[in-house]
């Protein structure tokens, strides 16, 4: 007989799989229509003669492809703050408009701001250190052991930072 957390962690489970079949067949369906529609975009968009209308086609239908799959791809990161890229890309557009064009310091104010997420992926690929938010203990961080530690039978540890 399961205990109503056991319950709550099964449909949490069944939520998360859900959302994230959801995710993929969007992504995959966006896939699919700029392949059937590859033949008629070339031929009616690119082939002639750029207009204000065919530019705004380009822009909505390259824009919604690549929003979605960096969107689908950032949720299948760790548990970090995914807003940061988000926010560095906003920043670079910015600077990019205020500063006339110039794509050097846009390039700049890009990777600055991706500062955080470079950091937190280091910490979770390079170092194997990841933070978790257990209701119950407030937020820990949990290290991956290394192979020599292992081989040890040393457990990973379990730091308590919620003080």
């Amino acid at each position: 007989m399961s205990t109503d957390s056991e319950s709550e962690i099964i449909q949490s489970i069944a939520t998360i799989t859900l959302d994230n079949r959801i995710g993929i067949a969007a992504v995959v369906l966006l896939i699919y229509e700029h392949v059937i529609t590859f033949g008629p975009e070339v031929q009616y968009v690119w082939a002639r003669k750029k207009t204000g209308a065919s530019l705004l086609f380009i822009s909505i239908r390259y824009t919604a492809f690549l929003s979605l799959a960096l969107l689908e791809a950032l949720s299948y990161l760790p548990d970090m703050p995914k807003e940061y890229i988000l926010w560095a890309a906003f920043s670079a557009l910015r600077a990019l408009a205020l500063s006339e064009m110039n794509w050097t310091l846009a390039s700049a104010v890009f990777i600055i701001a991706c500062g955080p997420t470079v950091i937190n992926l280091w910490d979770v690929f390079g170092v194997g250190i990841v933070g978790q938010n257990i209701p119950m203990f407030g937020c820990v961080s949990l290290a991956q052991p290394t192979a020599s530690q292992a081989q040890m039978g040393m457990a990973p540890s379990y730091q308590d930072t919620s003080r």
